[in-house]
């Protein structure tokens, strides 16, 4: 029922985009709203406030979604993420682990190729497990849209 987002669904169905609308409460879905998904938690504990089961309920379905499309969009190999940007001390340590998890080589051998190689994490465990260089690695992974799970034979 909030008209500014009411109003943000109508235009962005008039120039074209998909539309899709999360709630937590009766909704009938409207001819500008492509995709709808209710999530019936029930009135809060403390009335006036959404930020208990209704912000909790929202929080996991947007997980969810991410998530899926994640999987979708060939990011992750198993449970790992493959696909992640290491821009900092963090992600580059994170980095060496998924490769030598993968891998199952040493994780000071894997921080040394990432290094190497830009930190393209699904170059690098393309190029070690198949033992080619690195725009081979890089042209397999293109020819498999990102898929590390199809360029690896489902290892």
């Amino acid at each position: 029922a909030t008209p500014f987002v009411l109003s943000a669904l109508k235009e962005s169905k008039k120039i074209g985009a998909v539309t899709g609308i999360l709630v937590c409460n009766e909704f009938d879905k409207q001819n500008f709203v492509d995709f709808k998904i209710s999530v019936l938690v029930g009135p809060e504990v403390i009335a006036g406030s959404t930020r208990m089961k209704a912000g909790t309920a929202t929080k996991m379905v947007l997980n969810m979604i991410t998530t899926a499309t994640m999987i979708k969009l060939n990011y992750t190999y198993g449970n790992l993420m493959v696909s992640l940007k290491p821009l900092n001390k963090k992600l580059i340590n994170r980095s060496a682990n998924i490769v030598s998890s993968i891998t199952k080589i040493d994780k000071q051998d894997a921080m040394h190729v990432l290094e190497k190689n830009n930190y393209k994490i699904k170059e690098v465990i393309v190029m070690i497990i198949l033992g080619v260089e690195f725009s081979k690695a890089e042209k397999l992974l293109k020819d498999k849209e990102g898929s590390l799970r199809e360029v690896l034979g489902g290892k």
